[in-house]
Parts: structure tokens; C-alpha cells; sequence
């Protein structure tokens, strides 16, 4: 493959941004005030994989507890698949806080996974675990 080609996205700036309202409408019902500032569908240059990353901006809790804490994707994946004799595409999103420690450590906490389909409007069949 030509290093300058670029591989077809799965999807499109208007399912990103319904992917993104999901996910920041279910962080608010669970307490996390930080908006996503960034998200974006990545290709791999060495597999077929596309996958979503996201974070959104720092913040803090009161008492400070952590250097820097956000919320970002772990894991995630868009991918195609047969339904009914007909292509849909599908992702998934692992969404988990991040958090750096004073002593230069890191880790992180998965709080819930996103699954759905994408259709030319944006997203459908959503579940949230």
C-alpha cells in the first residue's frame, strides 16, 4: 500500500458527532461535567482496523486526589458486518476515566461500553453497559 493512500472511513462527521452526544449525555447522567473536545475515526497503517478516539478536556475533584484526570476511549472498533442480506456498520467504544498520579503513575477505570449501528442520520440501536 502507498504510505500516501488514504483508507475509506467508516463513518462520517455526523455520526461522530451523535457517537459523541451518546457518550457525553451518559457521562453527565453519571456525574462527569468534562465536554469532549476531540473525537475522531483512526485507520491503522499496518491492519484493516478502524477504531473512534475521544477524550475530553482535564479536570480535577475536590479534594485533588489525582494529578490530571479525563475521559477517553480504552478500546473501540467500527467494523462491517451482514445483517438481513445487507451491510451495516457497527462500533463500539470501552470509555474509561484516566487519571495521573503526583508520583508521575497512571491508570485508568473503565466505567461503561457503547455499542451501536451507524446509518446515514447518525446512530440507532444504542446500548450502553
Amino acid at each position: 500500500m502507498n504510505t500516501t493512500e488514504k483508507k475509506e472511513l467508516y463513518s462520517t462527521d455526523v455520526q461522530l458527532e451523535a457517537i459523541k452526544k451518546a457518550i457525553q449525555t451518559e457521562l453527565l447522567k453519571r456525574g462527569f461535567q468534562a465536554p469532549i473536545v476531540k473525537i475522531e475515526e483512526k485507520t491503522s497503517s499496518r491492519s484493516s482496523r478502524h477504531r473512534i478516539e475521544f477524550h475530553t478536556e482535564k479536570f480535577q475533584t475536590t479534594p485533588v486526589l489525582f494529578e490530571e484526570l479525563r475521559v477517553q476511549n480504552f478500546s473501540s472498533e467500527i467494523y462491517k458486518e451482514m445483517d438481513d442480506e445487507r451491510e451495516v456498520t457497527k462500533f463500539y467504544i470501552g470509555v474509561n476515566v484516566a487519571y495521573n498520579h503526583f508520583n508521575l503513575g497512571s491508570n485508568s477505570s473503565e466505567l461503561f461500553t457503547i455499542r451501536g449501528c451507524l446509518s446515514e442520520r447518525g446512530i440507532y440501536n444504542i446500548t450502553i453497559k
